[in-house]
């Protein structure tokens, strides 16, 4: 759970520091952005801070959370303030569980050597330790890190979040995620049947991350459509109207994996790997693979637009290359058939932040939400 507070607002709880802390933060760590030696006596008032504001401003969403937070010191509180502006200061609060813990170096190397936990859930879930160590299974699969973090941003799992469609979903790695989190009824389709095989066996043996008892909490089973995003009539869960609260998807970028028009591999000649050569003749990727018919994010959109129910998120990928590196996210959307707001679009930007790979080649990390309005 996420919020943020005027500074007019924290400085009056502030001030007016007189409720009780709830329940629900009994021995939760508190991490303070801006203070990260906070005494206990600081963290208490904060906590304070916080639950008198949030009982203020939305008096169920400490209800709410209780059954969804891990036990003791597995819940954790961020809190950062931000200024804004010159004279616009906001508090943000981040509410939830800690999924992992792990240095980022060696004992021979502190922290100067990047690292992926080693304890917890993404440990867990890391894509070594998953598939029975066959990598050309995992090749393409979305490291947790990132899928965690994509199923948070679609609120997959909450009540909002509980029917969950991925409509390129390889092995069904961001279903796992929203399954994690809690969500209910998962949908995948692909236009390559084999990739499911071995994703029974991934959703039996992983567990919740959520709840009290999170250890003893089955995973939901995803349902598989073979389909098509460019060709979407021809699968029915990919046009029938409200029917998704979430859409969580990572396209193919036609490099690693391949978009597949009439069933063809539709990377180009120079991609693939020579017997001789490990790469030969590939270019670079700015000037092989540019082509508006291989872009699947045009389809994904429309297909939002469709199957979402209002106020339904769509959290998805946007490979870009070459001269698009040089627009910005919504310049990139109204090439993808986009409309700007304040126009008749019922899908709106809600937050975008670029990973770049190569001088020529980066994604967008895009989360949109549907708004209310006729259905097409």
């Amino acid at each position: 759970y996420s919020a943020s507070f005027s500074n007019d607002d924290w400085i009056s709880s502030v001030t007016n520091n007189e409720g009780e802390i709830h329940e629900c933060f009994d021995e939760i760590d508190v991490i303070s952005m801006s203070n990260p030696n906070m005494s206990n006596e600081e963290c208490s008032n904060l906590l304070q801070t916080v639950s008198i504001l949030l009982q203020k401003h939305n008096d169920n969403v400490l209800q709410h959370l209780q059954p969804h937070l891990a036990p003791g010191e597995d819940r954790i509180l961020i809190y950062h303030c931000h200024e804004e502006s010159s004279d616009n200061l906001k508090h943000y609060i981040h509410i939830g569980n800690r999924m992992a813990i792990g240095p980022a170096g060696t004992s021979s190397a502190p922290s100067q050597t990047l690292r992926r936990t080693h304890r917890g859930i993404l440990k867990e879930y890391a894509l070594k330790n998953r598939f029975g160590g066959v990598t050309a299974d995992i090749s393409t699969a979305m490291e947790p890190e990132i899928g965690f973090l994509m199923a948070n941003l679609a609120l997959a799992g909450t009540d909002f979040g509980q029917r969950v469609m991925d409509p390129c979903c390889g092995s069904g790695s961001l279903l796992l995620y929203a399954a994690a989190l809690g969500a209910t009824n998962l949908v995948g389709v692909d236009s390559s049947s084999s990739v499911w095989e071995s994703a029974e066996d991934e959703f039996k043996r992983h567990r919740s991350v959520i709840g009290k008892n999170n250890s003893n909490m089955k995973l939901a089973m995803p349902t598989f459509f073979h389909g098509d995003v460019l060709n979407a009539t021809s699968t029915e869960c990919l046009y029938v109207a409200n029917s998704f609260d979430v859409i969580v998807v990572d396209p193919p970028y036609n490099i690693g994996a391949p978009v597949l028009l009439a069933g063809q591999d539709a990377r180009p000649i120079n991609y693939h790997h020579d017997e001789d050569d490990e790469e030969k003749g590939r270019g670079d990727l700015g000037e092989t693979i540019n082509s508006a018919q291989y872009d699947t994010t045009p389809s994904i959109l429309a297909i939002a637009r469709r199957v979402l129910v209002d106020d339904g998120r769509l959290v998805f990928f946007l490979p870009i290359r070459g001269e698009e590196m040089n627009k910005t996210l919504k310049q990139l959307l109204v090439l993808k058939g986009w409309q700007l707001s304040g126009s008749d679009e019922q899908l709106q930007v809600k937050f975008g932040t670029l990973q770049r790979f190569t001088p020529t080649f980066a994604r967008w990390l895009v989360c949109m939400t549907k708004s209310s309005g006729n259905d097409a």
